[in-house]
């Protein structure tokens, strides 16, 4: 049965991600969407105005997931303070190895790639927008101390990011990356120190590495094959023929 266009579009959008979760950015190429929904390269092609906008896309899909769930948890906190101890906690006591990884591979694309660098920006504006206006309300509270939310905002999520990182090769005990941060927003708040590293967890008790390479994501397969490659892909796991009767089966085959 002949699908819809914005369901075609939708299961490109989710494979896509799903890709990018797995394997990483570079990984969301023609040839691999295709196979991941056993379609033709060509029918992928239809929906795709290019393999670049694709992978913008879905950045953009994936960030603004990430951030939705880090409002819902400092928003869920009785106080500002305690919101940005949940804050604290989802990045660096969640599994987020994959998602530190997409980031990564955004801002690597992102130097080359225009349309990828803005959807990068876009989300960076959204997180300092989200950060700033949490310490902001704590200012308002009286629960912290600061004249430039902003600046300590910006502090937050460039420590932050470098230290997601360093989560990725495992670099540091996790406990000691947060508390790092922890410290530093401390003094940047006025807190009386650790007033942000209550409750989080000790050294050696926190069952291994959250979202570090060795709690199972996928390691990096091998490159796909170049869709415009004429020669055939030696693989056992070629896309099949689509039974979709779209026209566009027999379009072109390359973004």
């Amino acid at each position: 049965m002949r699908k819809r266009p914005e369901q075609r579009r939708a299961e490109i959008a989710n494979a896509a991600a799903e890709l990018a979760l797995v394997d990483g950015l570079d990984a969301v190429t023609l040839r691999s969407v295709a196979q991941r929904l056993a379609v033709t390269p060509a029918l992928i092609a239809h929906y795709v105005a290019s393999m670049d906008e694709l992978r913008a896309d879905t950045v953009t899909r994936l960030m603004e997931a990430e951030l939705t769930a880090m409002r819902a948890a400092a928003d869920a906190a009785p106080t500002v303070l305690d919101g940005l101890r949940a804050l604290l906690g989802a990045l660096f006591r969640t599994p987020r190895a994959a998602s530190a990884a997409v980031w990564l591979d955004a801002w690597t694309q992102g130097l080359r790639v225009p349309v990828v660098a803005e959807a990068v920006r876009t989300q960076m504006d959204d997180w300092q927008e989200f950060v700033t206006g949490l310490l902001a309300r704590g200012c308002a509270a009286g629960e912290f101390d600061t004249a430039d939310p902003d600046a300590v905002a910006w502090q937050l999520i460039a420590l932050a990011d470098g230290l997601n990182a360093h989560s990725l090769v495992s670099y540091r005990d996790p406990t000691a990356r947060e508390a790092l941060l922890a410290e530093v927003l401390e003094r940047s708040l006025g807190l009386p120190a650790g007033t942000l590293s209550a409750g989080a967890p000790q050294a050696g008790t926190d069952g291994g590495e959250p979202g570090s390479a060795d709690q199972g994501v996928a390691d990096q397969g091998p490159a796909e094959p170049d869709p415009t490659d004429p020669k055939p892909a030696k693989s056992s796991t070629a896309a099949p023929k689509s039974a979709d009767p779209d026209p566009a089966d027999h379009s072109r085959s390359s973004p």
